[in-house]
């Protein structure tokens, strides 16, 4: 997904913002109304509940600590040849043929009859 640029985004508040300076001085009214009720909608938002994790926190292990410590105090170069190739992953699935025992013509059909009427 590409990234909207910076300058695009201030760009586009900046004509809002003035848009709506505008219209507030030409219909203070029209433009109060929704104003208030964005401040009591964002005023709610502040003071309502908090909200909590709905995972417990839990303590990371010696070893995990000690790798996270390594992690933070070296410092991570990019250096293409010390990366391991990345491996394709295999299908799991284990596949097994099954003979068929339909023939595909009439002289596959008369060798069958023959060699079941030989073994009789």
């Amino acid at each position: 997904m590409n990234r909207v640029p910076n300058w695009l985004v201030y760009v586009v508040l900046g004509c809002a913002a003035l848009g709506f300076v505008i219209g507030f001085s030409s219909n203070p009214i029209a433009y109060s109304i929704p104003l208030v009720l964005a401040a009591i909608i964002f005023i709610f938002y502040r003071l309502g509940p908090k909200r909590t994790n709905s995972h417990p926190r839990v303590k990371k292990s010696a070893a995990t600590e000690a790798k996270m410590k390594a992690m933070r105090n070296t410092k991570h170069t990019k250096n293409v040849r010390n990366h391991k190739p990345i491996k394709t992953r295999r299908s799991s699935a284990s596949l097994t043929v099954i003979d068929g025992n339909k023939g595909k013509d009439d002289s596959s059909r008369s060798i069958e009859k023959s060699s079941t009427s030989e073994s009789q």
